[in-house]
C-alpha cells in the first residue's frame, strides 16, 4: 500500500511524503462531503490525492487495500465534529496509482469487501464489522450479501449493511475488481444435511 505525494518544481517531480506498504491509507472529508447525505470512496480518494495542491497515489495496486476512515473533522470556527456521513457500500472505488516517476497516474478499480464500526465513544466502546459474501439465499424468500459480527455472537447474515453501521464506519478492506472471489454464505443445517447424504448415499 505504499503510497507517494507528489508535486513538480523547476520541471522536476518531487517527493514530498510517502506512506509505509503495511500502512492504512488514511482518507479525510472536506466539510462539504462531512456535512452530506451520502457519498463514496472514491469521492474520498480524490480529495485525497488532490490534497494541498500535490498529487497523490499508490505507487503500485496491491490486490487488497486497507483504508482508514478519519470521520472528524474541523468546522470554520475550529469546532470538532463527527461526519455521519454514509458510505455506498455498492459503487466501484476509484483508486490513483501513479504509471511512471513522473505525476502520470490512472485510476484502479476496487470493491469494499468488509469494513469495521466504532460504536461509542473514543475512550470506550468495541468494533463490529460486515463481510460481503456472494448474494445468495438463506431460504426460499431472504437473500444475503453480507455477514454481521458482534462479540460473542455468531454473525447474521443481512442483504445491506444497517445504516447505523455504514454512517459510522471508519475502516474499510478492498479488493481489486480484477481479484476479487467472494465466499458464499452456507447454513450450518444445509452442511449438516448434505453430510447426512453422504453418509447413507
Amino acid at each position: 500500500m505504499s503510497w507517494q505525494q507528489r508535486y513538480v518544481e523547476n520541471g522536476e517531480t518531487v517527493i514530498f511524503d510517502r506512506g509505509h506498504h503495511y500502512m492504512p491509507i488514511c482518507l479525510r472529508f472536506d466539510m462539504n462531503l462531512a456535512c452530506a447525505h451520502k457519498c463514496d470512496l472514491t469521492q474520498l480518494f480524490t480529495l485525497w490525492r488532490q490534497a494541498n495542491g500535490m498529487s497523490t497515489a499508490l505507487l503500485e495496486a496491491p490486490t487488497c487495500l486497507c483504508v482508514q476512515l478519519e470521520r472528524h473533522v474541523h468546522d470554520v470556527t475550529g469546532q470538532a465534529m463527527m461526519s455521519e456521513c454514509k458510505i455506498n457500500l455498492d459503487t466501484i472505488c476509484l483508486v490513483p496509482v501513479f504509471t511512471q516517476q513522473t505525476m502520470a497516474w490512472e485510476n484502479v478499480e476496487y470493491q469494499i469487501a468488509a469494513l469495521m464500526t466504532h460504536l461509542g465513544t473514543d475512550g470506550a466502546g468495541h468494533y463490529r464489522s460486515a463481510l460481503r459474501t456472494r448474494p445468495s439465499l438463506v431460504n426460499a424468500t431472504t437473500p444475503a450479501e453480507w455477514l454481521l459480527t458482534d462479540d460473542w455472537t455468531a454473525p447474521v447474515t443481512a442483504w445491506q449493511a444497517p445504516q447505523w453501521m455504514t454512517r459510522r464506519a471508519n475502516m474499510f478492506w478492498l479488493i481489486r475488481t480484477d481479484c476479487i472471489h467472494l465466499l458464499q454464505y452456507v447454513r450450518r443445517t444445509m452442511l449438516s444435511d448434505t453430510a447426512e447424504n453422504l453418509g447413507t448415499a
